[in-house]
Parts: structure tokens; C-alpha cells; sequence
């Protein structure tokens, strides 16, 4: 519960903040109320086991739960299992040391300080893994889910009322909230990814942009966006914004058969053998083949392409994106066997750094708080090619 309620927190804070992840500007607010909101419902579930479980039975029953996923991790994952082997260790050290007198004081055992003990050297781990975590990935769900594991060690040294520690808690939260609202989300010292790209194909030119999050209202106002997919193959849910832009003279990619080659046919397919090249000079490519074309061999420059990865069909729908990064001058020479006997539609992109000329409004209309990242701004030409 504790991590759901934080996870939720912090996706509310980013949408109202119009952020890829809270507080990315100043994460300290941010942080001020994600904290304050999982140790609020940590200290919910700590008070309602303790008052059925009681601190002794509630302390075996944490610390039983890690030793059993720390023994699972040993066993599945052995170098997943540094994370939580330690604390589990030492603190079954501790605990043995402080059962010394548990026949005579049983309701007590184990005290606070064996507790206090015993934290140490999972907050010394786990908080900052929390802290890595976050600076890698924000505020989120990740994050969240170490610091509610740390916090939930803490559940046997909640007081039986503790409603004042959870209305300071709240408070806290809610003053972290408002100030993470009142704050930008986005700064030029922590600036938002925003690349923008030109794309040319034989049906018009284009400006694409990054559609996942809103658009700056000054780049809103320098040309005539909307929100959509960017190509046939991108999903549905990754949308892109997209404004018409003033089409450039240069060459498109090229992808022609390859003189000489014999026409070898069989029940297995047909094989092709072609060569992609930038008349431009641009340094990568790629070649998109559609699924019916039920590719059975691929091979690149000489080298054959590995089984394409099962995650790159859900960025890539019905067909096989295959980037081609530092293309030669001269070209690279594709080989293909596919079982579909008719004409094949390829796609082909060539992709160089920069924008033309015309793209200057919209750099100038850029943010200082929004920055290139990734690939960069760049121009995109593509056309269908079929054999």
C-alpha cells in the first residue's frame, strides 16, 4: 500500500506539473512529500499489524519475509541477493545476541536498541540505492518501492497512536505537494529532452517532435501542430507532435538490387540481395520490412542479423525495424530470404544530424529549459521501395 499510495502521488505530481518525472527541476519538495506520504501509510499498516500481531511476532514476521526472499534471491539471482544478504545476516546476529533474556521478558524482545541495530546497514544500502534509483529514474515507482521497503523495518518502533506523527507527516506532504506544484517543472540547470527532427517522404515534409508530454506554448505558437502517431508502424499510445514544414531539394536513400545476383527460388523463399546507401552522406539508416513479408534470413554487410528482439515489436507494430548506424558512402549490401513470393514493400530512412534552414523559428522558439537529447535534433528522408 504504501508504495501505491507514493507511486500515485508522484504520477499526479508529474501530470499536474506537465513533467516527464516530478520535481525534476528541484526535487526536493518532490521529495519532502513522496517521503512524508510512504512513511504516513507505512506508519497506517505498522499500527494496524502491531495491534494484532504485537512488536515481537510483527519484527520475526518483516525480517522471516526478507530472509525467505533473500534465500530465493541466493538460490535464483546470487549477485541480486548482495542487496538484501547482508541486512539479513546481521540482523539474525542481532537478534540472537538480544534473545539472551527473551524467556524473561518475552513481550519485550526484541528491544529498541537490537531494532535500531538492525538498521543500520539497510539504511546504509537501501537508502542509497533509493537515492541512485532516483536520480536515474526519477521520483517513481522504482524509487518509491526501496524507500517503502526501509521504511517498512520501521513498523515494530511505531508508537500504538500515533495520530500527531501522522498529521505532521500529512502536513508535510502536503507542503511538499504545493511547493512541487509552484515550482517548474523544468529548468535550464535541469532541462527537458526535447529533439526536434525534420522527415521528408515522397507524400510531404514534416516537423516531429516528441508528443508524450505537452508542448511548450511557445513552440505551440511557432507552427501548426497536432498530435499523432509519426509513422504506420508507431503505436497508438506513442504519439508524436507533428506540424507541416517547407520541403528541402536533396536525394532520398536508395535501395537498389545488386547487379549479378542469380535468382535463387525454392519452397524456403526467394532470395534477394540488395544495397542501401545515403546519396546524401548521411551517417545511419534503416530498413523496415513488413511482417507478411515473413522474413527467414537477414543479413547485413555480411554479417547475419540475430532473431529481431521480441521487445522491439511493441515500438515497432507489423513490421522489422533494422538500424544501420556509420554507413559507408558506398552502401552497405543487404541480403534477405523471404517466404512471401509476391513484391515486397520496404521502407527505407536515412537519418543525418542537424535541421535546414527553415527550422530556425522553431529553435528559436525552443525553451532554454528544453534541450536535444538522445539522437539529437535531426533530418529524416524515407521512401517504399518493392522487390
Amino acid at each position: 500500500m504504501p508504495t501505491l499510495l507514493a507511486s500515485a502521488l508522484a504520477w499526479l505530481l508529474a501530470t499536474l506539473t506537465a513533467a516527464e518525472v516530478p520535481g525534476h527541476a528541484d526535487p526536493r519538495p518532490t521529495r519532502l512529500a513522496i517521503w512524508a506520504a510512504t512513511l504516513a501509510a507505512s506508519g497506517l499498516v505498522a499500527t494496524f499489524l502491531l495491534r494484532r500481531l504485537g512488536p515481537t511476532r510483527l519484527n520475526l514476521a518483516i525480517w522471516w519475509s526478507l530472509t525467505i526472499v533473500a534465500t530465493a534471491l541466493a538460490l535464483a539471482a546470487p549477485a541480486a541477493a548482495v542487496g538484501v544478504l547482508p541486512p539479513v545476516l546481521l540482523t539474525a546476529a542481532l537478534l540472537a545476541w538480544s534473545s539472551r533474556h527473551v524467556s524473561k521478558d518475552m513481550p519485550h524482545w526484541p528491544d529498541a536498541p537490537a531494532l535500531l541495530l538492525a538498521l543500520i546497514v539497510p539504511a546504509l544500502m537501501w537508502l542509497q540505492a533509493g537515492v541512485r534509483v532516483e536520480a536515474i529514474f526519477g521520483l517513481g515507482p522504482i524509487a518509491v518501492g526501496v524507500l517503502a521497503l526501509l521504511f517498512a523495518l520501521l513498523a515494530p518502533l511505531w508508537p500504538t497512536r500515533p495520530r500527531v506523527l501522522l498529521v505532521a507527516l500529512a502536513l508535510a506532504s502536503l507542503t511538499g505537494a504545493a511547493l512541487t506544484l509552484a515550482t517548474p517543472g523544468y529548468s535550464e540547470a535541469r532541462p527537458r529532452r526535447l529533439s526536434l527532427a525534420f522527415h521528408q517522404d515522397p507524400e510531404g515534409a514534416r516537423w516531429l517532435l516528441d508528443g508524450e508530454l505537452p508542448l511548450p506554448p511557445t513552440l505551440r505558437a511557432a507552427a501548426d501542430f497536432s498530435s499523432t502517431p509519426a509513422f504506420p508502424w508507431t503505436p497508438s499510445d506513442e504519439p508524436s507532435w507533428i506540424a507541416p514544414a517547407p520541403a528541402i531539394s536533396t536525394p532520398t536513400p536508395e535501395l537498389t538490387l545488386e547487379p549479378n545476383t542469380p535468382t535463387i527460388t525454392g519452397p524456403w523463399g526467394r532470395y534477394l540481395r540488395l544495397r542501401l546507401r545515403s546519396p546524401r552522406g548521411a551517417r545511419s539508416a534503416a530498413l523496415v520490412i513488413p511482417d507478411t513479408a515473413d522474413l527467414r534470413w537477414l543479413a547485413i554487410a555480411g554479417h547475419t542479423v540475430p532473431p529481431y528482439p521480441e521487445h522491439r515489436k511493441a515500438w515497432y507494430e507489423g513490421v522489422r525495424h533494422h538500424p544501420i548506424v556509420a554507413l559507408p558512402p558506398e552502401g552497405v549490401l543487404i541480403e534477405l530470404v523471404l517466404r512471401d513470393p509476391d513484391p515486397v514493400t520496404f521502407t527505407i530512412l536515412d537519418a543525418s544530424e542537424g535541421l535546414p534552414p527553415a527550422a530556425d523559428p522553431l529553435l528559436r522558439a525552443r525553451p532554454a529549459w528544453a534541450i536535444p537529447s538522445h539522437a539529437g535534433d535531426r533530418t529524416l528522408l524515407s521512401r517504399s521501395v518493392a522487390y
